[in-house]
């Protein structure tokens, strides 16, 4: 626990603040996906168990009748460290997988709030990516006991 003046700043705080800011950005990544003309509709589905388990956000159902399952990525910090953040562990105490290595989704949707830059990066191409790169990047820890690594946003465009 952290003392910030006469405000306690506690993990689960930090949690609650990350997950609310984490809902702004998937507002904003909802919002300009849905101008897109060949999306007929856009399904938040962050709040249902069986999703959040598959780390899948939203559902987008395009005009030919094709699904894309995303995961929204919310960052406040790249446009400053000019790095995406790929989570290998997302706790290492309890050595659970992280998210960009379990999820279900096709697309990573990355949002800098900050810039309003969008990223689409397909799932598969960013893991093969990793798996053949992986040694040009030092693990690093991430905050809240999570290790991944830093990919230069240079590399994602």
């Amino acid at each position: 626990m952290l003392m910030v003046g006469t405000v306690v700043v506690t993990k689960q705080n930090k949690f609650i603040d990350d997950i609310k800011r984490g809902k702004i950005g998937e507002q904003e990544v909802i919002l300009h996906l849905s101008k897109f003309p060949n999306v007929d509709k856009i399904y938040d589905v962050s709040g249902i168990k069986e999703f959040q388990d598959d780390n899948v956000d939203i559902i987008i159902k395009c005009n030919n009748g094709v699904s894309i399952f995303g995961e929204i990525k919310t960052d406040y910090m790249a446009h400053h460290t000019g790095n995406f953040p790929y989570e290998l562990v997302s706790n290492s105490t309890y050595d659970t997988v992280g998210c960009l290595q379990k999820t279900k989704s096709d697309v990573i949707y990355f949002y800098l709030i900050e810039t309003n830059e969008l990223y689409h990066i397909r799932t598969n191409n960013l893991r093969k990516y990793m798996q053949a790169h992986i040694n040009d990047f030092k693990k690093t820890n991430m905050g809240d006991n999570a290790v991944g690594y830093l990919i230069p946003l240079k590399i994602l465009k």
